[in-house]
């Protein structure tokens, strides 16, 4: 990600310049799920069962002098689940309250963040989800280079066609989710996203998005969301139980939609 953050600094942040942010300007956050829980009906669960050597987990990178979340490595408890070959009827009852992956990254910034409302980058890095590559490989196929871009990639704005695909990708609805769920804070933004590989000439490796949240004017934050119509939900809490290098949260709230 060391060309984001250098594009970062200097388009966005002129007073940080061309750089990549030190060691001591981030800090990586790891929820796991691993403690039994009460689901969203009041009935005690569990704590669902590790999968190749893997709990559900959530890892991201913060680092707020560039106001910017990078999810490098997600697995959902719903996720996990459904590989174990839990009936989708079932899944809502053993997965946790709070899963959906936009609730936990907000949760994130925002108790670490002195001003949640400047959030305004976030990226997935290491792109693994099928769909998601899919979508991206018909950009790269659509483009002239007929291939995957490297560094800067390719750019979209959001009243096109392949900006519009790219955060319908269970890698894109998180930061749809954030916008809508959040508007009251976050208000108004130009929504932009830029997609591009680690390996030139290599199909579905290396793949990574980031989202542009710019915001779109100064003044009252509106009362509802201006364009994007996805359902609201209630607030969600974390508390933390470690930080030792990195945080640990126990996972409690309102259930919803996951996006993966």
């Amino acid at each position: 990600m060391d060309e984001a953050f250098k594009f970062i600094g200097k388009n966005a942040f002129p007073n940080i310049g061309e750089r990549i942010p030190t060691f001591e300007e981030t800090k990586l956050i790891n929820l796991v799920q691993d403690k039994d829980f009460t689901n969203s009906a009041g009935k005690k669960q569990k704590a669902i069962p590790m999968q190749n050597n893997l709990l559900p987990h959530y890892e991201a990178y913060y680092i707020p002098l560039y106001h910017a979340l990078i999810s490098t490595d997600s697995r959902s408890p719903k996720y996990q689940l459904r590989n174990a070959g839990l009936s989708p009827a079932a899944l809502n009852a053993r997965v946790p309250p709070l899963n959906r992956q936009s609730d936990v990254m907000w949760s994130l910034y925002k108790s670490l963040a002195p001003f949640p409302a400047d959030l305004r980058f976030i990226a997935r890095d290491s792109i693994i989800n099928d769909d998601t590559r899919g979508i991206m490989n018909d950009i790269f196929l659509s483009l002239p280079a007929r291939a995957p871009l490297v560094w800067p990639g390719v750019s979209f704005a959001i009243d096109t066609d392949e900006a519009k695909a790219l955060l319908a990708t269970p890698n894109g609805l998180a930061t749809a989710y954030i916008l809508a769920d959040r508007v009251g804070v976050l208000g108004t933004r130009r929504l932009s996203v830029r997609i591009w590989t680690s390996y030139p000439d290599a199909w579905n490796e290396g793949y990574r998005m980031l989202w542009d949240m710019e915001p779109a004017a100064v003044g009252p934050r509106p009362s509802g969301p201006p364009s994007l119509m996805l359902p609201a939900f209630e607030p969600i809490s974390l508390t933390e139980r470690g930080l030792k290098g990195r945080v640990e949260m126990e996972m409690t709230g309102v259930a919803g939609p996951v996006e993966t």
